[in-house]
């Protein structure tokens, strides 16, 4: 989510950038190393973590593995290299009890694992790395990924009423702000490294957040319904880790020191619903497509068209692949070979997945040429034609799941 937005903030500052995700493990200092002689960084940026809060309680030990040693990791690489390291921490390293905003200085103390494993990664970076730059952020939301913005207006689409914590009080965090600050901190040069608290200015509980997400999702066409938002205490929605009671951020170093104007929480939210808008009226027309696609493919089976049916599948998945490229701000390529459009998004498709994709896609380029359409319509029947479908189906629906909002 941080990472996508953060490639288009550099990319808008002109400043060139080279992106990792698990083919560079952090957990791997020989690969970060190699990696660094590779590309020979100015700065390195850490938007890594181990962000499931309530199976950081199952999972100590990949929590840690991640937030502190892998944090450590880089560091080392940062101070060998003599560079600045920026690393995203979050609000989960206080205990939530303050009333009044945190600063930089409050006392803190996580009351669970994964803000443990956040602070252990704090002191780690300070301990090795003489350069650096730590951000805290809370309630973040964006494009790129689940998030609370995505989840209400599923919920609010499909429920006549829900739920929403009133009693934990912080402040919303768009992504793209966050990325903002940090491409500002680079393109500046800035060497006042030390620890920063970045959020939407602002405050509010998750059920006012709640209640302004369903205000601009009806006024925009995004919700539909008349949900009714309902307030309810942490108590009456049991979590596995402790949330925060308070964790408002003051904003007052970033804003003097760093001379960032913070926005505030509901204009960003508007933007954020203006682009959500828009990105969600041309993904939709995307799947709207592959699902008629669909449809007619279903029509043709019942009328023996067996070679249609297959070259109709392969369109409709192609349009759902197509629509992941539209959500994530893709250029939609012209090309219709399934395995090649899969690989250009990074989504590995298990191994009969992968069969099924390159067949589909044979069977599409091999029906435009004359001397192989016979050969085609007595290779496919009727067993084929469902067997497509059924498959064919199954594909879209793996698919949609890459669309968080879906």
């Amino acid at each position: 989510m941080l990472g996508q937005e953060l490639c288009r903030a550099l990319e808008a500052e002109k400043i060139e950038y080279t992106g990792t995700d698990r083919e560079v493990s952090i957990l791997d200092p020989e690969a970060l190393s190699s990696y660094g002689e590779k590309h020979n960084p100015d700065w390195i940026i850490n938007c890594s973590a181990y962000t499931a809060v309530d199976k950081a309680e199952d999972e100590t030990d990949a929590a840690y593995s991640i937030n502190r040693d892998g944090v450590a990791n880089l560091a080392r690489i940062a101070e060998e290299r003599d560079i600045p390291i920026i690393h995203i921490s979050t609000d989960y390293v206080f205990d939530g009890t303050s009333e009044k905003p945190l600063n930089e200085e409050a006392p803190t103390g996580p009351v669970g694992v994964y803000g443990a494993s956040k602070l252990a990664g704090e002191e780690s970076l300070r301990r090795i790395a003489s350069k650096h730059f730590i951000i805290r952020t809370a309630w973040l939301y964006g494009q790129y990924g689940p998030n609370f913005v995505y989840t209400m207006v599923k919920l609010m689409n499909s429920r006549e009423s829900i739920k929403v914590v009133a009693d934990q009080i912080g402040s919303p965090t768009w992504a793209r702000d966050l990325a903002d600050l940090i491409a500002a901190v680079i393109e500046s040069g800035s060497e006042k490294y030390g620890t920063y608290h970045f959020s939407g200015e602002g405050q509010c509980s998750w059920h006012e957040f709640a209640g302004e997400i369903f205000r601009l999702g009806r006024e925009k066409g995004l919700v539909k319904t008349e949900c009714n938002i309902n307030p309810c205490s942490s108590g009456e929605y049991p979590t596995k880790a402790k949330r925060p009671a308070y964790s408002l951020l003051s904003k007052e170093k970033v804003s003097s020191k760093l001379q960032f104007n913070v926005p505030d929480w509901n204009t960003s939210l508007k933007y954020f619903m203006n682009d959500y808008q828009g990105l969600h009226s041309r993904v939709s027309n995307w799947i709207e497509h592959a699902e008629y696609d669909l449809e007619t493919a279903k029509a043709m089976t019942s009328s023996g068209r067996y070679l249609y049916v297959c070259i109709t599948c392969q369109q409709s998945i192609e349009k759902m692949i197509k629509a992941i490229y539209e959500f994530r701000n893709l250029s939609v390529p012209r090309i219709h070979d399934l395995l090649r459009l899969i690989d250009g998004l990074s989504i590995l498709p298990d191994a009969n997945t992968n069969t099924y994709l390159k067949d589909l896609s044979y069977y599409y380029i091999a029906s435009r040429y004359n001397e192989r359409i016979s050969k085609l319509s007595i290779e496919l029947n009727r067993e084929r034609s469902e067997f497509f479908l059924e498959k064919t189906e199954e594909v879209i629906q793996w698919l949609k799941l890459k669309i968080p909002y879906l």
